[in-house]
């Protein structure tokens, strides 16, 4: 083992350790009523080193640590099916894949994000970096160029679908931000 492959690692489990914290935290005090001092303290770390993983206390919630498991599978799909059918065939593998273990982790993210305004307008702007992902893995496994318009296409209007069947679950219509799909592409 090099001192690389052990500094990773302690990095990793450092990272992962303050967001086990702050999600236990933000699940018995509020996202509002826990401070990074907080959460540091519960990780054992400093303030500091809390926003040398997280530049902001809302970075600790947001993850895309499983955007590369997400994309092999879409790659690795069959060239024949179509996109829909990729994403969601991927889609499942990876909650089969991912759900024994992190199972109560997604859990408390996902009624963290939905039961804070701030969370879930930051949740919805970030699907823009998912379509990005999904179109860039269809346009790999197609063999296409990344930026290949048909896929960006395909995938914005999955996006906005999305976002509809999204903004009809919102208590409050008013509040809800809304997303500029018009930069996509």
């Amino acid at each position: 083992m090099t001192s690389d492959d052990w500094r990773s690692r302690k990095k990793a489990a450092t990272r992962r350790s303050i967001q086990e914290h702050a999600l236990r935290l933000f699940a018995a005090n509020g996202y509002n009523n826990t401070t990074v001092v907080d959460i540091a303290a519960a990780a054992g770390v400093s303030h500091m080193t809390f926003f040398r993983y997280f530049p902001h206390k809302e970075n600790v919630v947001e993850t895309r640590e499983y955007d590369p498991l997400i994309e092999e599978l879409i790659v690795a799909r069959p060239p024949h099916e179509s996109s829909m059918a990729a994403i969601n065939a991927a889609l499942s593998a990876w909650l089969v894949a991912v759900l024994p273990t992190d199972h109560d982790r997604i859990l408390t993210r996902v009624r963290l994000v939905m039961s804070t305004p701030e969370l879930r307008a930051r949740a919805i702007i970030a699907m823009d970096d998912t379509g990005d992902l999904f179109a860039r893995s269809l346009a790999q496994r197609s063999g296409l160029p990344h930026h290949h318009f048909g896929c960006h296409r395909a995938c914005r209007r999955r996006r906005r679908r999305f976002h509809r069947r999204a903004a009809s679950l919102g208590p409050d219509r008013r509040r809800r931000p809304r997303c500029d799909h018009r930069r996509v592409v």
